[in-house]
């Protein structure tokens, strides 16, 4: 069973210290269109947050082109 938190773009965007999740689906395009978050608009996240928490985890799978990469991020502790 999986389960699922949808909060990830707010707690990047907040800084804040992930908790309770062993992985992580990231997407590249939310430095530039932003993450989904209906009914509330896109949150954008500057790119110097996404490179921080990518560099503080552990990047696990990706694919796409450079901009538009997805990705699997494993949350170390």
């Amino acid at each position: 069973m999986y389960v699922a938190n949808p909060d990830l773009p707010q707690t990047l965007r907040g800084n804040a210290r992930l908790g309770g999740a062993d992985y992580a689906h990231v997407l590249e395009r939310w430095t530039t269109v932003g993450a989904q978050v209906h009914p509330a608009p896109n949150i954008v996240l500057l790119p110097e947050t996404l490179a921080a928490f990518l560099a503080t985890h552990r990047v696990v799978y990706e694919t796409g082109l450079p901009g538009d990469r997805i990705l699997v991020v494993q949350i170390l502790p």
